[in-house]
Formats: structure tokens, C-alpha cells, sequence
């Protein structure tokens, strides 16, 4: 299950990928992926309510979060202030 803070996160990135990538559909890779199809199943996924533990959502996000980085869609000293703002609500 989706945690309050998290989902701001998961559901500002999912804006993010949608707005900026319009032609990416989320798709499962069983081998995992850096790619932004892979990173918005993983989005949805984690959005589904029997989504499992917090760790796991944490580790996902720092997943997710590498991927946008990848791909030039976040700037990391940016993104610390806007997720240390979020995480500490």
C-alpha cells in the first residue's frame, strides 16, 4: 500500500513521464530496466492497494528517481530539496 508522502512523489512522476513522454506506455521488463515504460509500470504498480512493504517503496522510488535521471527528466540537487520537502510533511 501506497504511503501518504510517496505518492505525491509517485504521482508527480507519473505526471512527469506522461507530460514529457506522451508515447511511453508503462510495460513490465521481468528483467528489470532502467527504461521509462519499465518506470511507469513500476509507478502504477506501486499504486495498486495490496502494494507490498515501505521498504520496498523506498528502494522503488530510488529506482525510479535513478531512471529520471537517466533520462534528463529530474535535476538531482533539485529533486533532494523537492523529496526532502515532501518526505517531511
Amino acid at each position: 500500500m501506497m504511503h501518504d508522502n510517496n505518492s505525491i512523489l509517485i504521482n508527480r512522476y507519473i505526471q512527469l513521464i506522461e507530460l514529457t513522454k506522451p508515447d511511453i506506455k508503462p510495460e513490465k521488463n521481468k528483467d528489470g530496466s532502467l527504461e521509462l515504460s519499465h518506470i511507469l509500470w513500476m509507478l502504477y504498480k506501486m499504486k495498486e492497494s495490496n502494494f507490498v512493504s515501505l521498504t520496498t517503496e523506498s528502494a522503488w522510488i530510488s529506482w525510479i528517481q535513478a531512471s529520471l535521471y537517466l533520462h534528463k527528466l529530474i535535476i538531482i540537487r533539485h529533486e533532494i530539496d523537492i523529496t526532502r520537502d515532501i518526505l517531511s510533511r
